[in-house]
């Protein structure tokens, strides 16, 4: 039981891990990106961030919807680890690689930035949502759920740390601002160990309360 708790423990900590591997790279470079490599200004950025908020609430909601009446045998919120992490690290990667499509036309520009931005934000949500809303299913005991929510925020900072200190190295290793593709190089290693992570907290998860109601409604 021990070991099966470890396991769980660390499951549960490591989708939250993996979501801090690619959002804090979103929100501390793309703006660098938008503007120095791009070279948009800072009213378009902006704009599309400012836009994007909107959208965002509405998937939040959208997808507080599909967890809900999603009724899989793996679980309700558990699943969408496994669906959503090669979408996320694929979005993810895509965000960074906007001069492959738009080459100069800064209209195409923005409007593949507010593109890109939207699904990989729509894809952390997929990830995120599922995971806030999991925690009441995977143990009854109040304590446990303590030490669970301490390891999703121990492993989220491990996350967040993992950006913050191999980030802006990585990027100037693979060109900085002189290669357009240093960025998506960056993202995409970050976006591997994401996938990694999301697959480990899938099999290392159990939503045993949802499991225990579904037997005894079948009883």
């Amino acid at each position: 039981m021990g070991f099966s708790k470890m396991r769980q423990r660390l499951g549960y900590g490591a989708a939250d891990m993996a979501s801090n591997l690619i959002w804090p790279m979103i929100c501390t470079y793309l703006t660098v990106y938008y503007t120095d490599a791009l070279l948009l200004d800072a009213a378009a950025v902006g704009v599309i961030t400012l836009a994007s908020k909107f959208i965002d609430a509405i998937t939040d909601v959208l997808m507080g919807i599909v967890v809900d009446k999603t009724e899989l045998k793996s679980g309700k919120c558990r699943p969408y680890f496994l669906i959503g992490a090669l979408p996320l690290a694929f979005f993810a990667v895509l965000t960074f690689l906007l001069p492959s499509f738009v080459s100069n036309n800064k209209v195409l520009i923005i409007l593949f930035a507010f593109i890109t931005f939207n699904l990989v934000s729509t894809c952390y949500t997929i990830v995120n949502t599922p995971l806030s809303a999991i925690l009441p299913s995977l143990s009854a005991d109040q304590k446990e759920r303590n030490v669970l929510v301490t390891f999703r925020m121990v492993m989220a900072g491990m996350g967040s740390f993992c950006v913050t200190f191999f980030a802006l190295p990585l990027i100037n290793n693979f060109g900085g601002k002189k290669d357009l593709y240093s960025y998506a190089w960056t993202i995409g290693i970050f976006s591997i160990g994401a996938i990694l992570l999301l697959v480990f907290s899938y099999a290392n998860t159990r939503e045993r309360l949802l499991n225990r109601l579904r037997k005894k409604k079948s009883s």
